[in-house]
C-alpha cells in the first residue's frame, strides 16, 4: 500500500509540474509577442523620413533642384533623361520639409513616380510606353527580272535580300517579286 501511495503522490507532482510548465511556456510566448509588437509600434524612421530640408528656388530647372537636394543631404537621384524631362523650370518653397514631401511638390502632375531605397531615389515615368504595331509598318514591293548575258530570262533562280532570310525564286519568265517591311 505504501508503494501505491508513493506512486500516486509522485504522479500527482508530475501532473502539477507539467501543468505549471505549460503555463510558463504560454507566458513566455505571450511576453515575446508583446515585445515584438511594441518594437513594431516604436519602429525607427527611415533616413527619408528623418531628413528635413529647406529649399527656396524660383524658376530653376528640375535637375538643378535635384542637385540642391543632393548637396543638402546624402540622397542620390537616378533617372533616364530621355524619359523624364528634368529641364522644366519649377519654383519651390520648402522650410524643413521631408524629402518625400518635396518630391511630391516637384512631380505632382509630371507623370513621374519615385521610389526611395535607403538613400537612393529612383525616378521613373508613369506614361504608357508607345510601341510600334505591325499595322504601322510600311511595306515595300521589289520586283524585277533575272536574265543571262544574252538577255534570256532565267527561271528558278534564287533571289535573296542580302543579310536577311527574305527571298524567293524566279518564275518561268525570270520574273520575281518580294515584299519588305520597312
Amino acid at each position: 500500500m505504501k508503494n501505491v501511495y508513493q506512486l500516486q503522490r509522485a504522479w500527482g507532482c508530475c501532473y502539477y509540474f507539467s501543468k505549471s510548465c505549460k503555463i510558463l511556456r504560454v507566458m513566455k510566448i505571450t511576453l515575446a509577442l508583446f515585445f515584438l509588437s511594441v518594437n513594431v509600434v516604436f519602429g525607427i524612421d527611415s533616413y527619408a523620413q528623418q531628413t528635413k530640408l529647406s529649399l527656396h528656388v524660383e524658376h530653376q530647372r528640375i535637375i538643378d533642384v535635384l542637385d540642391a537636394i543632393e548637396k543638402q543631404s546624402d540622397f542620390r537621384f537616378f533617372y533616364d533623361g530621355n524619359v523624364i524631362d528634368v529641364e522644366q523650370p519649377i519654383s519651390i518653397k520648402a522650410e524643413r520639409k521631408a524629402v518625400l514631401s518635396i518630391l511630391a511638390d516637384i512631380f505632382p502632375t509630371r507623370n513621374v513616380d519615385y521610389k526611395v531605397i535607403d538613400k537612393d531615389v529612383i525616378l521613373t515615368s508613369t506614361r504608357p510606353k508607345i510601341t510600334h504595331t505591325p499595322s504601322a509598318n510600311r511595306q515595300q514591293a521589289i520586283s524585277g527580272q533575272v536574265v543571262d548575258e544574252t538577255g534570256e530570262p532565267l527561271p528558278g533562280v534564287s533571289v535573296q535580300v542580302k543579310g536577311t532570310r527574305i527571298g524567293t525564286l524566279t518564275d518561268a519568265h525570270g520574273q520575281f517579286s518580294l515584299r519588305l517591311t520597312v
